[in-house]
Formats: C-alpha cells, sequence, structure tokens
C-alpha cells in the first residue's frame, strides 16, 4: 500500500553479473577497446535501469503491474512457442539442413519482444525462475542455429538485452550467426543488395543493437547497409514488394514524410536515429527531424498515437488522424523508441515531450490496469456497439491470433526506469518525473538525486540534491514540458490550448530562481552541496484544446487535458452514450472541479466535470451506422438539450470498467470560422500552397484588395492547379468549395501570391493589399 516499493535489484547479493548499462567495453576486430554500452554513440546517456529505484506512485505501480502480471502472463501464453523451440532442439541434434520452425498468428513476433523485455524485467528485478527459462530456451536456440541461420530466434535486440542483464552471451553468439547468414541473404560478396527486406523493416535497428552489444563495427556496417538500400531499385527490375509499407521506396535523404505501417515506421526511424548517433553523418541527422516535425504538424493524434489507416495500419495523407482512430500499440511503443533516441542525440526536451504522451496515453492505453487484458489498437471515440477492434470482440482481449502488441508492452513498460534521467560531462537531466532516487556519475564527481512528487497526477516536483562533495559544481536541467510553457499540449501545429498555461515556478533552497531556458530545459547552474532542495511547481489547470482546421475529424470539436493526460468521457460515469454530450461554452475556471476516484481500478485517478449538455435531438443520435475510422465530422449539432455535467477520467484508463461508449473530443460550437469572419492569408512568401484534402460542404467569399487583378485556383488533391477564373480589383465572388480546400491566389503572370485554407464554416477570404 504505503510502503515504498523498490523496483531496484533486491535482497541477497546477486548469483549473476549485471553490468552496468554505461561502462562495458568489448575489444574490436581492430583490437581496440569500443565502448559498448546502452545508447553507445549518443551525446547523452540515460542513468541504468538498474540505477533507478522506483519509490511509490504511478510508474511504480505500473511497473510492478508489468513485472507480477504482464509479464509472466504473456511468457506463460507463449509457452507453446518455446517449447516448439526444445522440441526442434531434439530433431537439430541429427544436423537437418533446414529445420522446420514455424510461429504462426505472429507468435514469432511477439515472442521476440517479449524475449527483449525479459532482458529489462531483470534490469528492474532479479528473478531466478525467469534466467533459468531463458537459459533453456537459448540452449536450445543454440543447438538449432546452424551455419545457414536458418531459425527463428528472438532477435538481436532480446540477445543483446539479455546480454546486458545477465553478462551471458550464449544467446547473443546465436545473433551473430543469425547476422552472419543474413549477411549472405541480403548481400553479395561485393556488399551489394540482392534483396530487400522484409516489409516490417527495423533492420537498421536490429543490427545497430547488435553492433552496441559487441563493439564489433560490421554489425554497424550492416545497418549502414540497409540503410542505405532504401529507394533502391529491386535487382531483377521487378516493382518492389509493398514499396510504402515499410516504407522503403525512397532514399534517405528523400524522405519528408512518415509513410506506410506505422508500427514499421517506428522501428525504421529508430534505426536512423542510431545511424545520426552512431555515424555523425548529417543526412541521417536531418532526415529523422525533417520526418518528425512533418509527424507532429499533421499526422500525430492528440493521445501521441500514429497511424490512422487501418487498411495498411499506417499512416494516410496529411491531417487523417480520425476522430476514432486506429493507432496499435505496437506503433505507440515504436514511437517512445523513436522519440526517445531523438532525445539523446540532440538534448532538445521537445522530442522527449512527445515520448511522455505517447507513453502516458497511446501505450498504456494498450493494457488494462490489472494488466493482463490488451488493446490491439486504441481508439478515440467508440459508440457502445464496438467491432472497431480486429478481434471482433467487446473491449480488451485476453490474446488472439496476432499479439504482437502484448510483446510491445512488454518490451517497453519495463524501459520506464530507464527514462527517468540523463547525463553527459557535467550536465544532469531531470527528464520523467517521479518518486525516485538514483546517482549519476558526472565528470565533476557522483551525484545523489531523490525526487519527491504523485507527479504525473499533480505538478509539485521536490528534489533533494547530494553531490560527492560539497562545492561540486554542474547544471541540473530540469524539463518544463510543451504543456507547461506553451499554449498547446504537444509540439508542432495540430492541436492548441484555448488559454495559455500558468507560469510555473522553480526555488532553490526556499528562494525563488529564475533559471534560463535550452532546448525545454530549466538550467541550474551552480555549485551544489549535501541536501540542497529544488522545488519545482508546474501548474496543471484543465485545458481545452481544438485542433488546427484542417485536421476535419476535430473541426467544431475540443478535447481535454490536464498535465501530461488526455481525459476523455466513458457511459458509465455519464450515464448515457457519451457521443450525445456536448459543451456549447467553455466552462469557466471556477465551474471545472477536478476530484480523485475512490475505490475499483480507478483509485485514486483524478476525474474531471464541468457544465455541458446532453442533445435531444439531431444527426449525432440518428447517425446509428456511426463507426470510428470517421475521417469526416459529423455536422454541428442543433436542436433541443438540457444541462448536464460531463465526467472524464485518464484517456489510458478507458474501458476497465465495462464496454460501452466513450469519447476523447466533444462537440463545440466553436466561434471562430463563421460565415464572414476572414481566412487566414498564407504569404506565397512563407510556405507554398499544399494540396487540398476532403472535407464538408462550405464556401468561402473572396474578395480583392490588392489593386490588381489576380487569378484564383483550386490546389487539388494531387497538388494539380484548376482555375476560377480572374477578380478585379475591388472584386467580390462567392464560391462554393469544401472544407480543407486550398485557394491559391497568383497575378496575371501566374506568380503566386498567397493562399487560403478553407475551415468547416462559411467566411471571406480577403486577398490583402500590397506591402
Amino acid at each position: 500500500g504505503n510502503e515504498a516499493r523498490s523496483l531496484e535489484m533486491k535482497s541477497q547479493p546477486m548469483p549473476f553479473v549485471l553490468l552496468s548499462l554505461l561502462s562495458a567495453f568489448a575489444v574490436t576486430a581492430q583490437g581496440q577497446k569500443k565502448d559498448r554500452g546502452f545508447m553507445n554513440g549518443y551525446p547523452l546517456r540515460p542513468v541504468a535501469i538498474n540505477a533507478v529505484k522506483l519509490n511509490d506512485g504511478f510508474f511504480a505501480d505500473r511497473v510492478e503491474t508489468h513485472l507480477e502480471v504482464t509479464f509472466p502472463y504473456v511468457m506463460n501464453r507463449l509457452a507453446p512457442f518455446i517449447h516448439n523451440h526444445h522440441r526442434e532442439a531434439d530433431l537439430a541434434k541429427g544436423r537437418p539442413a533446414k529445420p522446420e520452425i514455424e510461429f504462426r498468428g505472429g507468435g514469432g513476433l511477439t515472442l521476440a519482444r517479449a524475449l527483449e523485455g525479459a532482458g529489462y524485467s531483470l534490469m528492474c528485478r532479479k528473478d531466478p525462475k525467469l534466467v533459468a527459462m531463458m537459459d533453456k530456451f537459448i540452449a536450445s536456440v543454440d543447438d538449432i542455429v546452424d551455419e545457414t541461420g536458418s531459425c527463428f530466434f528472438g532477435g538481436a535486440e532480446a540477445s543483446v538485452v539479455y546480454y546486458w542483464a545477465t553478462g551471458k552471451d550464449k544467446y547473443m553468439k546465436a545473433s551473430e550467426k543469425i547476422a552472419a547468414h543474413t549477411r549472405k541473404e541480403f548481400f553479395d560478396a561485393k556488399g551489394n543488395p540482392i534483396k530487400e527486406p522484409h516489409g516490417h523493416g527495423g533492420m537498421e535497428f536490429v543490427h545497430a543493437r547488435l553492433y552496441q552489444g559487441t563493439g564489433d563495427p560490421k554489425y554497424l556496417e550492416m545497418a549502414l547497409k540497409f540503410a542505405e538500400m532504401r529507394g533502391m531499385p529491386k535487382p531483377d527490375g521487378s516493382i518492389r514488394n509493398n514499396p510504402k509499407f515499410s516504407p522503403q521506396h525512397l532514399p534517405v535523404d528523400e524522405f519528408n514524410e512518415p509513410g506506410g505501417h506505422a508500427g514499421s515506421f517506428g522501428w525504421f526511424a529508430s534505426g536512423l536515429v542510431d545511424m545520426a548517433a552512431l555515424t555523425g553523418n548529417p543526412k541521417y541527422t536531418a532526415a529523422v527531424d525533417r520526418l518528425w516535425q512533418n509527424l507532429v504538424d499533421t499526422k500525430v493524434c492528440i493521445t501521441g498515437g500514429v497511424g490512422g489507416n487501418g487498411g495498411i495500419e499506417g499512416f494516410g495523407p496529411p491531417y487523417y488522424v480520425h476522430r476514432g482512430g486506429y493507432n496499435e500499440t505496437c506503433a505507440a511503443s515504436g514511437q517512445v523508441f523513436y522519440n526517445h533516441r531523438l532525445f539523446l542525440l540532440t538534448k532538445d526536451a521537445k522530442y522527449f515531450d512527445v515520448m511522455e504522451i505517447v507513453l502516458l496515453n497511446g501505450l498504456l492505453s494498450g493494457v488494462g490496469l490489472e494488466g493482463n487484458t490488451f488493446f490491439y489498437i486504441n481508439p478515440l471515440e467508440v459508440n457502445g456497439h464496438w467491432g472497431f477492434n480486429m478481434q471482433h470482440q467487446k473491449g480488451r482481449f485476453p490474446w488472439w491470433k496476432v499479439v504482437c502488441c502484448p510483446g510491445s508492452i512488454s518490451r517497453t513498460v519495463p524501459q520506464v526506469p530507464g527514462y527517468m534521467y540523463a547525463h553527459s560531462g557535467d550536465d544532469l537531466y531531470l527528464t520523467l518525473y517521479a518518486a525516485t532516487e538514483t546517482e549519476a556519475a558526472l565528470t565533476s564527481g557522483k551525484v545523489k538525486v531523490k525526487q519527491e512528487t504523485k507527479y504525473p497526477f499533480e505538478g509539485k516536483i521536490a528534489v533533494t540534491i547530494d553531490p560527492a562533495k560539497d562545492g561540486q559544481r554542474f547544471a541540473l536541467r530540469l524539463r518544463i514540458p510543451t504543456w507547461a510553457r506553451e499554449k498547446k499540449f504537444l509540439p508542432g501545429k495540430l492541436y492548441t490550448f484555448q488559454e495559455a498555461p500558468p507560469p510555473w515556478t522553480i526555488q532553490v533552497n526556499g528562494k525563488v530562481f529564475t533559471p534560463k531556458m535550452e532546448k525545454g530545459f530549466a538550467v541550474l547552474d551552480r555549485s551544489w552541496k549535501t541536501g540542497d532542495k529544488v522545488q519545482l511547481d508546474l501548474p496543471m489547470p484543465v485545458q481545452f484544446s481544438t485542433a488546427y482546421n484542417r485536421a476535419v475529424a476535430y473541426n467544431g470539436r475540443v478535447a481535454v487535458t490536464r498535465g501530461p493526460f488526455v481525459f476523455c468521457a466513458e457511459e458509465i460515469d455519464n450515464g448515457m452514450q457519451v457521443q450525445r454530450l456536448a459543451v456549447p461554452q467553455l466552462p469557466k475556471p471556477e465551474q471545472v472541479k477536478v476530484t480523485s476516484i475512490k475505490g475499483g481500478l480507478l483509485d485514486g485517478m483524478p476525474m474531471i466535470s464541468f457544465p455541458g449538455v446532453e442533445q435531444l435531438e439531431g444527426e449525432t443520435l440518428e447517425n446509428r451506422e456511426f463507426r470510428v475510422y470517421l475521417a469526416q465530422p459529423l455536422k454541428p449539432y442543433e436542436g433541443k438539450t438540457r444541462p448536464a455535467t460531463i465526467r472524464l477520467v485518464p484517456y489510458f484508463s478507458w474501458n476497465n470498467r465495462g464496454e460501452k461508449s466513450m469519447t476523447a473530443w466533444i462537440p463545440h460550437k466553436v466561434e471562430a470560422g463563421k460565415k464572414g469572419e476572414p481566412l487566414p492569408w498564407v504569404s506565397a512568401s512563407k510556405e507554398k500552397a499544399p494540396v487540398s484534402l476532403a472535407g464538408n460542404v462550405t464556401a468561402i467569399t473572396l474578395r480583392n484588395k490588392s489593386g490588381d487583378a489576380v487569378k484564383i485556383y483550386w490546389v487539388g488533391y494531387k497538388g494539380e492547379l484548376v482555375q476560377y477564373g480572374e477578380l478585379d480589383p475591388g472584386g467580390t465572388r462567392e464560391q462554393n468549395t469544401y472544407s480543407n480546400a486550398t485557394w491559391l491566389i497568383t497575378d496575371k503572370n501566374d506568380k503566386p501570391l498567397g493562399h487560403f485554407i478553407t475551415g468547416p464554416f462559411p467566411a471571406s477570404a480577403v486577398i490583402p493589399a500590397k506591402n
């Protein structure tokens, strides 16, 4: 209950060596010592998982549930696959040329990820039974991996992490045999590619990890070869298989936006960040940042979930985020890895800000609070009739034929202690706030840090500093999240708060301290002594966000957040199908209540309530064929209403109390964009006119105040220009159109002057006078 739960290695001395993730070394092929620790090559290093003690609180509870329930549950369900290895190991003693080992229905993929989770779980806590099970499995793997490498064995990531956790390298040596086979399978004797990788990709990620584990540069070379293979034609001249699924249809330096399968993109992008860190090649650094910026500007849900196209479990066109959404749990896991690596590469908090939102909302929603039920996809709205998830059953599933997502949970949650702190030289970064204790080795000496906080539910964080010696100088860097310092929940232009957040504050030893800000961190660069106290206060008001008007699924709606959490309305708390709820006017601060839930699985979690209305008629009720993959909004609610209190709970906790309706976006009559209000004019000198997107019927009234005649073009869905005549100086024209349409204005010689993007409501579009 209230006792501190240590997630460090417990009780007696360990019977095996837990290698430090920061200081392991190996001899490379050139005979030189090479650092082969976790995140080798990155400017920032995370403090090791086993070096962070989690005390009571949100993150301790989630990791504890993983260790006690989720991971044992997943491994027990995977037992048939592990036993299959044992049987095949017996057969393989006769050394058949090609052992037949099958993992149908995603079991092999799940096993690979779960086995990686085994290593991270062992870093959190000693478990002799898990070590014994893993060693038995590894023995069977070693028996059946011959020189052809014809065996699925769980992936290099799993073997390297297990080596880091235990010091046992038998599994990793099996990975190296597979890597030798992979080299022969994909490259000729001169190193030229002869075969494209599987659609799920991730080969850069895999071999970078093997390089980090062994220190052998040939694996970094392989990772680079796979990265450089992107965009090359197939050797036989045939069409590439699913070229945009992986994505592998363009060279790295031509990738401008995320595409294809959202889960595969996360692994691919993580591998590219590894390449940027390990090689220093600027084209990889530029590519990963370019892809990230496009992602946060056009393709991410407010929960951090990605992948709106259920047909390929992947990305659609820009702003195709959907009110319901697809948002596979595996894709959220990939985004955690991608953003964490970007932060370690750049030291910029904006990437960690996205990672935190994904972790707390898009990823943790994928596992039930009890730890033994899962979501494959994570929609932002369901109407109670369900059928939204691929297994065609209500609510969370205990297991089913494609179980890759439980494996992704297993490999991600136990890494949470390693997300708390990072360091470089004499800079100590506090990144993910939680009740924790650790010790970090800085250039100036060791520093002990203790945090006391109820974050992420509350924003007060008390930090105690104990340096190795009084007077030790270093910079303590405290992350100030985007939601606490900007008028938006996430980096990017998709979502905007209706009110700016209140100021955050820092005190040092009881006195107000005004730090300088660098890349989203408050920097406290000073001489420290034992017992110094730092108090960070991040206010957590309830915030209402609207979406960029091109995300038409959210037109006329608001999302509710508090701190790093997205909130949603569930039928169990509101006594009605939540699609009937609306908030015609945003409540005043004194009308918004935050209370603590008492009892049940959500005990102690915050509940938000404020006044709204129940819709008694109109399209919302009549739309009986509602589908959660809806890219278009319903019409603004109309007709009769009656007062109602709207109650919301943290999104990650939904569907733990029954399978009924839920929504994270609530109808709201947004004042901006009403008929007659001018649309923003975007000058051609600032931004190229984007393509139009599908939308609802609306209209604009063009008014030419430029002083010259102009031409009017509609920018088509593929970027084609369709002329709609000319407009004389002072002229006016009403034009029927769709929301999300782009209207380009040029001079008489077709030189672009600027453009308008239509919103959900009829509006005027004023072509301004020349400067």
